[in-house]
């Protein structure tokens, strides 16, 4: 690397999605999907000063840009739907999982007042949602 290179926030070397699904018209249609990439690169808060004037802390910056990465981002979904028709008319049902394992994955740091403590905001946890289309046809 030159003197002056450094990674991007979303510098990857992988991006893995892939989707494996079974599909039966008669029974029903079943997909499970895994997502996984490396963290994304952000600035890290080292230290910070008070300052007296406005009476609250400035963060100080790491100045190596882009050193630090989130833990590796992994997700797995699963999804079941099912096609009925009933002469004139269509019902179609759904369900979806959403991180199945509920995954912690890092997208943010949050800092308390002083910079002196940190945890992570995290990209969304289990989700679960189903629902049906009623379709008419006339």
């Amino acid at each position: 690397m030159f003197e002056n290179d450094y990674h991007g926030s979303k510098d990857f070397n992988y991006l893995v999605k892939t989707t494996i699904q079974y599909n039966n018209p008669k029974l029903f249609s079943l997909a499970l999907t895994y997502m996984s990439r490396p963290g994304t690169y952000y600035n890290e808060i080292t230290g910070s000063t008070f300052d007296n004037q406005t009476s609250f802390y400035e963060p100080m910056f790491s100045n190596n840009l882009y050193s630090f990465q989130y833990g590796n981002y992994n997700r797995f979904d699963i999804s079941l739907s099912k096609y009925i028709r009933m002469r004139n008319k269509a019902l179609l049902t759904f369900i979806s999982l959403n991180n199945i394992f509920n995954t912690k994955n890092e997208s943010n740091t949050l800092y308390n007042s002083s910079y002196s403590k940190k945890d992570f905001d995290y990209f969304q946890f289990r989700t679960v949602y189903f629902g049906f289309v009623w379709q008419l046809n006339y």
